[in-house]
This record gives structure tokens, sequence and C-alpha cells, in this order.
């Protein structure tokens, strides 16, 4: 077994007598299963190996019982089974039993996220793919978040006393994203473990925080912990975010992170925080002014067109601005200033007039990334050549320009000589100067970590002898393709638009996943988000041309309970830890369990009252449009066209119709008191 495996886990092997061989638990199971198969290499004749990884009696036992009393049991009614993937047995089973005898219901696999903790589950970019497991027998598969995972299970437990473990909470929210994305189809989903084997691990045994007292939970890196949010000012909270190097337009992974930041300010607003945000523009560094001489240009022709793409972009996602975006090349001064009081507390050393951070002075090196230097190889993360330095892992804070910045006069002067500021004490500077020597909340990537996080903290801290950040709030990498998004792999706002697709799509795509995980992105993807906003689209526009009536007693109090449920929900969701996928999900299953009543009859009232909350919700996520109905001549005329079209059985007319007028921002709905059409404001304009 891997180290993580649960404690309840290893006492059930253990009371059957098994001696428990413990795996390094950053492989997880293929660790085990490397453990196992070296054991019956070595020792075939004293270990019996079942290799379920393998073995087709895995899935045929599934073929044979689970999939026939799944078929019977629903009368033949199922159309989607949906199963977690970790030996692959379960669905592949199942899959064949469908194929095999030519049935109308599909599979589809859960698979976590890469660098998930829910055991029993695999990720098959990250792990061993088992030898009896075949993609194509599945109809799709759904990726899922450890936190969504973990959600689930503990709310089948409080709400339907279904105690179940982690593979199954991943399994009920990926059967959950599957049916906000169908219109209708009876849903089969397996649950394959209990409970009670994971009652020492995160999904049972986290902290139970006193949340009427508190407004936001937020997990942090420098912990590693949950922890309720504390701001140093009861009225205002400082949040500083790693802005873009204005080299090349900013990728749409560093947009996901300026997104995280933006739906922590909206929360943060509607809770009454006032909130001072600062993101800083990295305009003067190694990467600039590289690309500036080897263009010979001028700099500020680079970082001034990348500046100003940056800020398109971001009124593109509706990514609100920054109180202030100060610019590197603005405060060099200070920056040097910075320097030489590090230098006098002797936290630093010059050499060959550069400036170098000196780690064996500052005790705490390491605190906030969890990296230890020993560990390190030399030259992993630094340049080891170009300087000489003492110790290899001293990291620059003013380093000796080259000969061409020198002549392009690319440097700032120094007592030590002609230098530039590092990327370390660019952040360092910037936040000391606009939030303080402490401030409460810091948000980046997880790729910056380390170094950078954990040299400006350093950095910071050497100098005030104070936290920099009180929280450090880190944003999982976009991959694509298997790579993570970089320089040499590339996704821009450009390409997103030459798609067509929308800053909305792409703002609703992003926080349909955990800010905190990984995110595999893929086009696919993008257009079933895509899909689901329609249909968001469309719930609200039912909800607007709704009338109102007084509805049987029992009716009446039911769809207020279930707007009560809603507000209640998707601001429980936020509360911890902005869990936006969460907030998402109540929102969906709010407009289907009103579904019924929308463009029919709603209790009076009630229409104005959920527009408002909708609009509480909207005010933090910024994803939907509202509608208001079209009455016009000329729309009525189409409508009485298509009318006749579908009166005359001419579908292939009344869709061109509708289609023709969808084109233009008008949809058509067919309600049961006719037909209504609604045109949208357009989304970018829309205030909240």
């Amino acid at each position: 077994m891997p180290e993580s495996a649960s404690i309840e886990r290893r006492k059930i092997m253990q009371a059957f007598g098994a001696e428990i061989l413990l795996t390094p638990a950053k492989k997880g199971t293929d660790g085990a299963i490397e453990a196992v198969y070296e054991l019956v290499r070595n020792y075939p004749d004293k270990y019996f190996c079942p290799d379920q990884f393998n073995n087709p009696a895995n899935w045929m036992s599934h073929y044979r019982t689970t999939a026939p009393e799944i078929w019977k049991d629903t009368e033949g009614k199922v159309r989607y089974v949906v199963c977690g993937l970790g030996t692959t047995g379960t669905a592949m089973g199942i899959a064949r039993f469908a194929k095999d005898n030519k049935l109308p219901f599909k599979v589809v696999g859960v698979e976590p996220q890469i660098g998930h903790k829910i055991q029993g589950l695999k990720n098959m970019k990250e792990s061993y793919p088992p030898g009896i497991y075949d993609k194509k027998l599945l109809h799709k598969i759904i990726n899922v978040d450890d936190e969504e995972a973990f959600y689930w299970a503990r709310r089948l437990a409080k709400d339907e006393g279904i105690f179940v473990g982690m593979s199954s909470g991943a399994a009920l929210a990926g059967a959950i994203k599957l049916a906000q994305e169908i219109e209708e189809g009876l849903i089969v989903v397996i649950f394959p473990d209990g409970g009670e084997r994971y009652l020492s691990t995160p999904l049972w045994s986290y902290p139970i925080i006193e949340e009427k007292k508190i407004d936001l939970i937020l997990y942090n890196t420098f912990s590693e912990k949950r922890e309720p949010f504390k701001p140093l000012n009861k009225n205002e909270v400082k949040i500083y975010t790693c802005g873009p190097t204005l080299n090349f337009r900013p990728h749409i992974g560093f947009y996901r992170r300026m997104l995280t930041a933006d739906i922590l300010k909206n929360y943060l607003k509607f809770r009454n925080y006032k909130v001072i945000h600062i993101v800083n523009l990295t305009d003067y560094d190694d990467k600039t002014i590289k690309l500036a001489l080897e263009k010979d240009v001028d700099l500020k022709e680079i970082t001034s067109k990348v500046e100003k793409e940056f800020l398109e972009d971001l009124k593109y996602l509706k990514i609100d601005f920054a109180d202030k975006f100060p610019k590197v090349s603005e405060h060099l001064e200070d920056m040097k200033e910075l320097a030489i009081k590090i230098l006098e507390k002797d936290k630093a050393y010059e050499r060959f007039s550069s400036v170098y951070f000196d780690i064996s002075r500052f005790p705490e090196y390491g605190k906030l990334s969890k990296i230890d230097i020993k560990t390190l190889k030399p030259g992993a993360t630094i340049d080891l050549e170009e300087y000489d330095k003492e110790e290899p892992y001293d990291f620059a804070l003013l380093k000796r320009v080259h000969i061409l910045e020198l002549k392009k006069g690319y440097f700032v002067e120094t007592p030590f000589g002609k230098v530039r500021p590092t990327w370390h004490i660019h952040c360092a500077t910037i936040s000391l100067k606009y939030l303080g020597e402490n401030f409460d909340i810091y948000t980046s990537g997880v790729d910056l970590i380390f170094p950078h996080h954990e040299n400006t903290r350093a950095v910071a801290k050497a100098l005030t002898g104070k936290e920099l950040a009180n929280y450090w709030i880190h944003t999982g990498l976009v991959y694509f393709q298997g790579k993570k998004l970089s320089s040499e792999n590339r996704i821009t706002i450009e390409d997103i638009k030459e798609k067509g697709f929308t800053g909305r799509d792409l703002r609703f795509y992003f926080l349909r996943t955990h800010y905190r995980n990984p995110l595999n992105f893929n086009w696919k993807s993008l257009e079933d988000s895509q899909k689901i906003l329609q249909k968001i689209d469309k719930y609200l526009a039912l909800l607007i041309i709704s009338e109102e009536s007084i509805l049987p007693k029992e009716e009446n109090t039911k769809i207020w309970q279930t707007l009560r449920d809603f507000q209640n929900k998707w601001q429980q969701a936020l509360k911890e830890d902005l869990n936006t996928p969460l907030a998402i999900s109540e929102l969906i299953t709010f407009f289907k369990k009103i579904y019924p009543y929308l463009g029919n009859k709603l209790p009076v009232g009630f229409k104005e009252e959920c527009l408002k909350i909708l609009k509480r919700f909207d005010s933090v996520l910024k994803i939907l449009r509202y509608p208001k109905e079209e009455k016009s001549e000329e729309i009525l005329r189409k409508i009485q066209e298509r009318d006749k079209a579908k009166k005359e059985k001419n579908y292939k007319l009344a869709d061109k119709i509708r289609n023709e007028l969808f084109k233009k921002g008008f949809l058509v709905l067919d309600t049961k008191v006719g037909t209504k059409v609604v045109s949208f404001k357009p989304w970018i304009n829309q205030k909240y």
C-alpha cells in the first residue's frame, strides 16, 4: 500500500493477518503496483498476485452481475452509468455488456485531476493505465476535483444518510456534472466504497470551524491548512497579485490566476469589505530587455503594446482592474534603496558589482515553499556560471548588467556599479510600498511558490521582521496537450476569440474547476461549458417571462424553500475556499428544481426575490446575462411566420427562423402559454 493509504484500510488488512509494505506516498497506487510486481518476479513460488489491473476476471464480474442488475432494476430505462476509474473493472464490464447486447445506455468514467488525493482512483495521464482499460468503450471522461469529491461525499452522509468514501464522492460529483449537460435521461452512479475506511483522512478528519462567526475560509499555502480569514483591518482587505511580464501577451493560464483574485475581491466586497488591490507590471527585467535588444527597438515600444493587450484581455474576461498597476520601471530607485537596506542589515553581500541575498543568514528560508535546500540540485533553478556567489542557493537582488544593456542604458547607478534589480526584489519593493510591511493576502500561481515567492518573502521579512502577507493563495496551472501553458506552449485570448468563444465562455469554463486544482484545457470542454451557459440563459429567460399567481399552499411553500436553500448553499460554497464549481452546481440544481414552474406560473413576488438573489450570486461570479421580453412588431411577425410553419409541419423553416433570430441575439422560447422571445443585454457591458 502507499503511505497515503488510510489507517483504516491498513488495519483492515492487518486484521486478516497481512503484513503491510508501505511504498512512497508520492507514487500513489503505482508505487504499490511496482512493489508487488517486483515481489512476484523475485519470489514467484511464494506470492500470489490477483493483479486486478490486468486480470479479465475483474471486468467479467461486473459484466455478469453489476451490468445486468442495473439493466433489470431500471427496467431498461437507464441512459448513463457513471463509474470512478481505478482498476477500471466496473466501467469496462458494464460498457462491454452494453456494447455486446446493443443496449442504449452509455458509460461515463470519472477521473481525478493530476496530483489528486482521492484514494482508489487513477488519473491516467500521471499513472500506469490498467491493462484491462479500453478508453474507447467509454462515452466520455469527466474530471473532478478533490474538493468536489469530498463535498458530495459529505453531503451524501449529512443529507441522505449514505456513508461513502472518496471515490464514491467523486463518482457523484461526475454524475452531477453530467446531469448539468444533458436534457433528460436516467443516470445510475456506482458507489464502490464505504466511508468507514476513510475516517482518519481529510475526507472526514478536518478541522470543524465555527463558521457562523466568519465570512470566509481560505486554504493558506503558508500553513497548508484551511483557515478562517481574519483581516488585519476590520473593514478593509489588502491584496497583492503577481502581474504579467510585458514581453508577450499573457496566455490564458495567467488569466486564470487573475480570475482567482477577481473572485476573491468580488466575494469580499459582497461581504462588505473595502478591498485595496495591487498588481505589478514587470516592464523592466531579463525577458523584456532581452526582447528589446534582439529586435533593436525601444523597450517601451514592446511593453506598452503588451500592457494595452493585457488590459484589453482583463476587460474581455470582465476581471476588474486593480486599484493600481505599478510598473517596475517606475520603482528602480526604490528597489536599489531596499537592496542597500538589506545589505546594511547584514542579510546580503556584494560581489563583483552584484548584490546577493544570503539565505544562510535567514533561518526561516523554505518555510513558505517547504523546500529543503539540502535536497536541491545546484543549477536546477539558478545560474551558477554567470555570476560568482558565495553559495549556489543565494539569489541576486541587484544584478550587474551586460555590456549590451550598458550600451542601451538599461541600468541603475549604485555605489557598487551599474546594475538591474531582479525579479524577486520587484514584488517585495512594490508590495511593501503600496500595501505596507504586513498585508492580508498574496495571490499568484503555484508555479511561482519556489523560488519567487520564497525569495520575495525572505527579502521582505529580512527587512521588516514581519510576515509580508498573512495568507498566500495559489492557483493551479493550466495544461494543454499534457504540458503546462508557457511562453513555448501558448493559448491566448486571441486564440479563444478566433475559435468563436467569448470572454464569458472562458470565465465560466475556468470557474467550473476549483482554483487550487490544475486544469487540463481542451476545446471540447470549453464547448461543453458554452452549452451549459446557454441552458442557464434559457432558464433565466423563462424566469423573466413567467407570470405570477396564487399557488396551492404546499407548492408555494416548496418553491420558496427551494429559493432559500439555493441562497444558503451558494453562499456556503463560496465561503468554503471560494468553491465556484459547487456554487455553479447549486445554481443549475436550483433552476432544475423550479423548471416545472418556469414559463408558466410562479408564486406572487417570487420572480422579484429570485432575481435579487441571482444578482447577488452574480456580483461575485459575473457569468449571467439578464434578458428582457421582446414585443416589437418585427419580432412578432417573425414569430407568427414560425408558428405558421410549425402548424404546417414545416419544421425546417421553423428552425431556420429560430436560428436566424438567435444569431441576432434573440432567444425563442416555446412555452405552455405560447411562443415568447427575449433579448439579452451584452454581457460585457452589464453592470453589477
